[in-house]
């Protein structure tokens, strides 16, 4: 074929009057590219993970300056001021980020009016988790829908209202509940047969809707933040914010 053509063509070194090439070394040394399997995040080199580590390096110091705008955000509007609330929060993305591929078990849904944060702060999540994270999905279906692809391989996903959940809603809802707790899901893609993967996402859910979902009394899945409006409007907070 004409990779293994190119491969031929590499030349890596010559061991005597023979030129090495990259299919000799391939050939040679194929058991190094073998995998037996892939999951998401694995210590077994014969195991291909898929997660390869963070876009941004851990710091060995934190300048709470640099992030005090941020934390502001969580605490007087997405968590109301409430410290319980605020505490959660922190200490619930803390264990994503710190346990790579592991699931919280709770969703968070963030009820709210328009314009006062609420994607500013799943945006800045959804950044620290770049190429695992979907920041930004309207459709019900691509959670428990026919085409699911896009949960797969994320660990945090954003519900961002969801244009048709209220279509077969309990249907939806126990869908929805599987997805939170259980560790594998049955994923369908076009042109592929339909195969069982991990999963490893946690959810978020923006909403302005007073009754985005309806939760059992007894239904410990969900952990609701009846976010504060305090800064809505604010242009210049907002713009100072998020330079």
């Amino acid at each position: 074929t004409a990779i293994y053509d190119q491969l031929r063509s590499i030349r890596l070194w010559q061991d005597g009057k023979k030129n090495i090439t990259a299919i000799d070394a391939l050939e040679q040394y194929h058991s190094l590219f073998e995998k037996v399997g892939i999951r998401f995040i694995s210590q077994n080199p014969k195991i291909f993970s898929v997660f390869q580590g963070y876009k941004y390096l851990q710091l060995e110091e934190v300048n709470y300056t640099k992030i005090e705008g941020f934390l502001g955000l969580v605490k007087d509007t997405i968590s109301a001021n409430d410290e319980l609330i605020y505490e959660y929060l922190l200490n619930w993305f803390a264990y994503i980020v710190q346990n790579a591929g592991k699931k919280t078990e709770t969703a968070i849904i963030l009820q709210g009016l328009q314009g006062i944060g609420k994607n500013v702060f799943t945006n800045v999540l959804c950044e620290l988790l770049a190429g695992y994270s979907s920041k930004n999905i309207t459709d019900i279906d691509d959670f428990v829908g026919k085409f699911n692809a896009a949960i797969e391989n994320k660990m945090l996903a954003i519900a961002n209202e969801m244009k048709n959940f209220g279509e077969s809603r309990m249907s939806n809802m126990d869908a929805l509940k599987s997805i939170i707790t259980e560790y594998s899901f049955v994923v369908n893609e076009k042109y592929i047969p339909k195969h069982e993967v991990e999963n490893v996402v946690n959810m978020i859910l923006v909403t302005n809707n007073i009754f985005p979902i309806k939760i059992e009394n007894n239904d410990r899945r969900y952990v609701v933040c009846k976010c504060n409006s305090v800064h809505r409007g604010d242009l210049a907070y907002f713009t100072t914010l998020c330079n």
